[in-house]
């Protein structure tokens, strides 16, 4: 009988820590009054703004939190629809392009008989 698909108690519980990085985190967390002591002499004593801007910037973020990014988008495309024409038309149009341009004939003459 195959299985598939989520089955209930599976996985880890929510709000469970992972293990494989527990520990490297209590160790890093053992030397967060040093850091952020470091951070702050470099944004108050830093040699370049360049250092002074991005020592401030972590101090802001580990306090406030990292801005949150507003990302926008057209979601009334639809993928699977082909816009305008087909290859073969746009390939003609160029190639009558580049004809006008070598002096077979105006591009405007060209545009005009086109349209009518």
């Amino acid at each position: 009988m195959p299985r598939g698909g989520k089955r209930n108690g599976s996985g880890r519980p929510k709000g469970a820590r992972n293990k494989a990085t527990a520990d490297l985190q209590d160790a890093a967390r053992e030397y967060t009054p040093e850091a952020l002591e470091t951070l702050r002499s470099i944004c108050a004593d830093g040699e370049s703004e360049a250092a002074r801007v991005s020592a401030a910037n972590a101090l802001l973020d580990r306090g406030y939190g990292k801005p949150t990014a507003h990302v926008t988008g057209d979601l009334t495309h639809d993928p699977g629809k082909v816009l305008g024409e087909p290859i073969s038309e746009t390939v003609a149009w160029i190639q009558r392009v580049l004809a006008d341009r070598r002096g077979d004939e105006s591009a405007s003459d060209k545009l005009s008989k086109e349209i009518e």
